[in-house]
């Protein structure tokens, strides 16, 4: 039930050309089309803080906080996307490691 909150407050807060997919488990892929890093940056803080905030509400009416971890990794040109989930996949670590709840740039 959280995950399908989660995956909504994604798709509404996301550009509406942008895409929101489920990798498996608890882990979500925004991919930000047509921007700069900066840009993008923006967007997923914009949705990181949307859901640090949201209160969710269980089927027993118990309410529950949830915060993300992100890992944003950019292209230019031609993208090679294994490489770049993976680049993507190590910032979210690096941010989970570091406290989560916050954003990181694959390096």
């Amino acid at each position: 039930m959280v995950l399908q909150q989660v995956s909504t407050l994604l798709m509404n807060n996301s550009r509406s050309g942008d895409f929101v997919f489920r990798m498996g488990g608890e882990e979500f892929l925004l991919v930000i089309v047509d921007t700069d890093v900066n840009s993008a940056q923006n967007v997923a803080e914009k949705v990181r803080k949307v859901i640090e905030k949201e209160v969710f509400l269980l089927p027993n009416e118990q309410q529950l906080k949830v915060t993300v971890s992100m890992g944003l990794a950019a292209f230019a040109g031609h993208p090679d996307y294994q490489l770049l989930l993976k680049a993507a996949d190590q910032a979210l670590y690096r941010a989970k490691q570091q406290g989560r709840n916050r954003l990181e740039l694959a390096q």
